[in-house]
């Protein structure tokens, strides 16, 4: 594949992979609101040179042009527009008929890692977290909550914590953000943090502690449905002995339930890693988390960032599939769709030039937004108001398509 499809993949992708398994060195967190509403001027570096931009043309459904851009990843679909990263400026464009305005929402130069993969649109704003601080170092990380405003075209930053990680993870839930990260020093604590947009304060909800034995709990990932908040950690009792649990939580954080679903969860990542050595199948359920979902309060989706990816049902206890990468999920906190991110290989389970949804307990192809004419699918993000944008490459990586569909 050609280089230029390699760099349009690079936040996307290779990023995340960086951080697998590293320990950060962690010095105790004062929760509070500390809102930096100013961005930081550029300070030209001469001696680096800018990653290419992405030509990207936006279409709609029926293929009309609706506009073009040029970015350093390959963008998002919200209900307002096309949010999209160029350099260290945060852009919107907007996709309406009677308005295809270019927003500059924002310009940070110092932040270190995005987690992209886990943005959430809430009331005409899109929420992410992000870092401060050298990333290849072993000093502790400044993590802020980023909030784009698309209404207004502005953007703010709030410090969530001195003491951050760059895998950590947001869901809104009953009007506020909810937050996982994790600390540790001599005791690896996992906060789960309300953000209330409506005065910028934030409050812990909970907490879960693993010492440095490992023994103990730890949080992996969380997000919402309806009514509920899930909560999925893991249980250490040593290195060699690790479960996986999904906590359900009520409108008041009152625990529901405590799900065991290890297992389960076994089961699919057996057929990801092609080994049931239990070492291994340690190694891979301890890997953190870049997409958590339940599904109609009875599926599971999972997907860390190693090479598993499963959907259970948490009803009957059965793993429903387990595929390997490149098979992923959408970002977006819009409905759940699966796609092969840069593949050929036509395997039993997964075409990789399909598009699918999961309905009914079953992945099904849709028909509509599926890779044809020798190109094939780079990614997709789906919106909150039921569409979701499809970005399309030839096989040389030389003309980029962005469909929205529906």
């Amino acid at each position: 594949m050609e280089n230029k499809l390699c760099k349009a993949l690079v936040t996307l992708l290779c990023l995340p992979l960086v951080f697998t398994g590293c320990k950060a060195n962690i010095v105790p967190v004062d929760i509070s609101s500390d809102k930096d509403l100013a961005t930081v001027e550029s300070s030209s570096d001469k001696d680096n040179t800018a990653d290419p931009l992405n030509n990207i043309q936006i279409r709609d459904n029926k293929g009309n042009v609706l506009s073009g851009i040029q970015a350093s990843d390959v963008g998002m679909l919200t209900p307002k527009g096309v949010f999209y990263l160029k350099g260290n400026e945060y852009h919107l464009l907007r996709t309406e008929e009677e308005n295809k305005e270019d927003v500059l929402l924002a310009r940070y130069d110092d932040l270190s890692y995005e987690t992209s993969y886990s943005r959430t649109f809430l009331e005409g704003k899109l929420y992410t977290l992000a870092v401060t601080g050298n990333i290849t170092g072993s000093d502790p990380f400044t993590l802020w909550l980023l909030e784009f405003d698309l209404n207004e075209g502005k953007a703010e930053r709030y410090k969530i914590s001195d003491n951050g990680f760059p895998y950590s993870s947001l869901t809104s839930f009953n009007g506020k953000i909810i937050i996982f990260f994790h600390d540790q020093k001599e005791t690896l604590t996992d906060r789960i943090v309300e953000f209330d947009p409506k005065t910028g304060k934030t409050s812990e909800i909970m907490t879960y502690d693993l010492d440095k034995d490992l023994n103990g709990e730890s949080a992996r990932s969380l997000c919402s449905e309806n009514d509920r908040l899930y909560i999925l950690k893991l249980k250490f009792k040593g290195s060699s002995d690790i479960s996986m649990y999904v906590d359900v939580f009520d409108s008041t954080y009152k625990k529901i339930s405590e799900l065991d679903v290890t297992e389960t969860v076994k089961e699919g990542m057996a057929d990801c890693i092609y080994t049931s050595e239990a070492s291994q199948l340690m190694n891979e359920m301890s890997q953190h988390v870049s997409a958590f979902r339940v599904i109609d309060g009875r599926y599971l989706y999972y997907q860390n960032f190693s090479v598993f990816r499963c959907i259970t049902d948490l009803e009957n206890g059965k793993c429903l599939y387990g595929i390997p990468e490149p098979f992923t999920s959408a970002p977006g906190n819009g409905d759940l769709i699966f796609y092969s991110i840069n593949s050929y290989v036509v395997n039993d389970t997964i075409d990789p030039y399909a598009v699918y949804r999961f309905e009914d307990g079953a992945l099904k192809k849709d028909p509509a937004a599926s890779a044809e004419d020798g190109r094939i699918v780079v990614s997709i993000t789906s919106s909150s108001d039921g569409r979701y944008m499809v970005i399309y490459a030839d096989k040389n990586g030389s003309v980029f398509t962005a469909n929205i569909f529906p």
